[in-house]
């Protein structure tokens, strides 16, 4: 049960990465658009 749990543990901190990785991806994606925005009125 201990390898389980282990094994599970790793699997949702894997899982939480990959989200991080995605959120801030999206992030910078918003950014540039942000970016693109304002500068069509400079």
């Amino acid at each position: 049960m201990q390898r389980d749990v282990t094994s599970l543990t790793d699997h949702a901190s894997y899982l939480s990465n990959k989200i991080t990785f995605v959120l801030d991806a999206m992030l910078g994606v918003v950014n540039l658009e942000q970016n693109n925005i304002i500068s069509c009125f400079r």
